[in-house]
This record gives structure tokens, sequence and C-alpha cells, in this order.
């Protein structure tokens, strides 16, 4: 099958989807064992097994663009679905950064 007309989309995607369901950053065996049972009807997210190798690559090249044939526009996440280290500070809001506060907040 050809990855013409399909929709692109970046890997931290995914990765995303792992933290939410783990409540936590993923390791690599972690994300691994995950990408291997979340997919349809529990198989491997992938199409294949992913080794906890090839999980290491993945989790240090988020932004590569992958095809993907069920991504969904404009797909996001709430700060209450998101684990405490993954969530905006309070100086964010809707990806518009107040640069006063950050500069306060430093200078403190």
């Amino acid at each position: 099958m050809s990855g013409r007309g399909l929709t692109k989309i970046a890997i931290g995607f995914v990765v995303r989807r792992c933290t939410l369901a783990l409540g936590h950053s993923p390791s690599a065996h972690e994300f691994s064992q995950w990408a291997n049972t979340a997919g349809e009807f529990g198989g491997a997210l992938f199409g294949r097994p992913v080794t906890v190798q090839e999980a290491e690559v993945i989790l240090r090249h988020q932004a590569r663009p992958v095809t993907s044939r069920t991504a969904r526009p404009y797909e996001s996440a709430t700060d209450g679905e998101l684990p405490a280290e993954l969530r905006a500070s309070d100086d964010v809001r809707d990806k518009v950064v107040d640069f006063a506060a950050i500069r306060a907040r430093r200078a403190r």
C-alpha cells in the first residue's frame, strides 16, 4: 500500500498517547510493550512488534513525520489528561506565552 494521500503526523503524537495511557513519560521498554498491544484488537500499533532498541530511536526522534491511517485533525489532550510534568506552566495561555511573567519568574 502506498503512503500517497495518507495523513502525516509527528511520531511524538503516538508517544503522547502512550504517556496518557501510562500516566507518565514512558521508558523505551514501556513504550515497546504499549506499542505492541495498543493497536486494533490488542495488536501491534505499528503493524509489527517494536523492539526496545527501536523504541529508543522513536523516543529520541519524536518530531519525525510518519504516515497514519487513523490520524484525526486537531486532536488534543486537556491539561487534566496530562501528567504534571507535561502540563503547561501558569504563564502559558492558549499557545501564547506571557514573556513578562516568565521574566518575572526567572528574576525571583
